[in-house]
């Protein structure tokens, strides 16, 4: 009988220990919006207090625990590091295509991408450490995207693209009039790929990791540095403008 009762005991215990637990890992990882404004989109727990600091207001009472959750020239965030947080910022760019559209659409015979002449540039050097590129695959890949693509790039340019691991991409630009394959440098670091990409036909800009917009329309994750960037295609090579 007594070892009955400790067993009840025991399971009324590690019952409300479990429960405790699960608590808690419920208001770490729940996610309502906690704060929104012309710049950011904060989720969290609404146990956890914020407070938006602009960096021109000099005085101000602190009513969060103090945690910096973000910082830059223009303000600063401060909440509970003890609650999980996602920090959202609008994109906005300055950069739009319409300002590098190109003169016209070639829409003469398309070339076949000349896969047995590729320049030797930083960012080739870099996509060889992927164990794909070291096969006949990617030349295979290239010649059917471009087949089945068409122009989509520029006024007379294929972009193909493949996945490098995880969610991140690699890129080749080809030119449908002259049949050469180039290697933008994107992302200029040449150390990952890229996180998804728009462009279009008719213009000569490229936003890289775009698909951090997908989530919240408007707004990317502040997470690991990584956010949308601009380029410009100048025929040959890529200029990171943003």
């Amino acid at each position: 009988m007594k070892n009955s009762q400790k067993h009840m005991q025991d399971t009324l215990v590690k019952h409300k220990s479990d429960t405790s637990t699960k608590t808690q890992q419920n208001d770490y990882y729940s996610h309502d919006t906690i704060f929104h404004n012309s710049r950011f989109l904060i989720f969290g727990s609404k146990e956890m207090k914020i407070d938006y600091i602009p960096s021109t207001e000099k005085s101000f009472i602190i009513k969060s625990k103090g945690d910096t959750l973000f910082h830059d020239k223009l303000v600063t965030i401060l909440g509970d590091k003890k609650y999980n947080s996602q920090i959202y910022i609008k994109y906005d760019s300055k950069y739009k295509f319409a300002q590098f559209t190109v003169d016209s659409i070639y829409n003469g015979e398309l070339a076949s991408p000349d896969v047995s002449i590729i320049k030797d540039n930083k960012y080739w050097n870099s996509f060889k450490r992927c164990n794909y590129l070291n096969t006949n695959e990617w030349k295979e890949h290239i010649i059917t995207e471009c087949r089945e693509t068409g122009i989509n790039f520029a006024g007379h340019f294929t972009i193909v693209e493949w996945g490098c691991g995880c969610q991140c991409k690699l890129m080749a630009i080809v030119d449908r009039i002259t049949g050469e394959i180039f290697f933008p440098d994107i992302p200029e670091d040449h150390i990952d790929g890229y996180y998804g990409s728009q462009y279009h036909k008719d213009s000569r800009m490229i936003i890289s990791n775009s698909a951090i917009l997908e989530d919240y329309k408007g707004y990317y994750l502040k997470y690991f540095d990584c956010y949308p960037e601009i380029y410009e295609w100048r025929d040959t090579i890529s200029k990171r403008l943003e």
